[in-house]
């Protein structure tokens, strides 16, 4: 009797002659057919792996992108919102200063009402062409251009 060659499975001690070495080269290839099975699944798994990795990479790139557009939404809402405030602020100060020389006569309060005015329509052209890419805001900018216009006639 020989001893089997190692082969990662013990199939112990096989006669010589024709049956044990059918048996040893059977046990060989169903170990080799395993290896290679195994190697398969391993590559399959490894491949199911990376595309998952891609898909994972590919999302995140569209989310970023997505996240860019909407930050520069935003950006743009904060700017407009500072144009509506700062020709709210110069509508007040006219106002305000007008109220100042109606009641003082000061001289310096009419200096300051008329720069006031003077500063408004820019202040709303600003505004306006903040808003130049939403046709809805538009119409109500121009509305409020006219109630403006009405407003620093009288």
């Amino acid at each position: 009797m020989e001893p089997a060659v190692s082969t990662g499975v013990d199939v112990g001690w096989v006669p010589s002659g024709g049956v044990g070495l059918f048996r040893f080269m059977t046990t060989i290839v169903t170990a080799e057919a395993h290896r290679r099975r195994r190697a398969l699944g391993q590559i399959l798994l490894l491949a199911t792996a990376f595309l998952v990795l891609v898909a994972i990479s590919a999302t995140s790139v569209v989310l970023v992108n997505e996240a860019r557009k909407d930050s520069a939404l935003v950006v743009h809402t904060v700017e407009v919102e500072n144009h509506i405030n700062a020709l709210l602020l110069e509508i007040r100060r006219a106002e305000s200063n007008a109220r100042g020389y109606l009641l003082t006569s000061g001289p310096e309060f009419l200096r300051a009402h008329e720069a006031a005015v003077a500063s408004i329509l820019p202040f709303l052209d600003r505004l306006t062409q903040s808003i130049s890419d939403d046709a809805v805001q538009v119409e109500h900018s121009k509305k409020l251009r006219s109630a403006i216009e009405i407003r620093l006639r009288q």
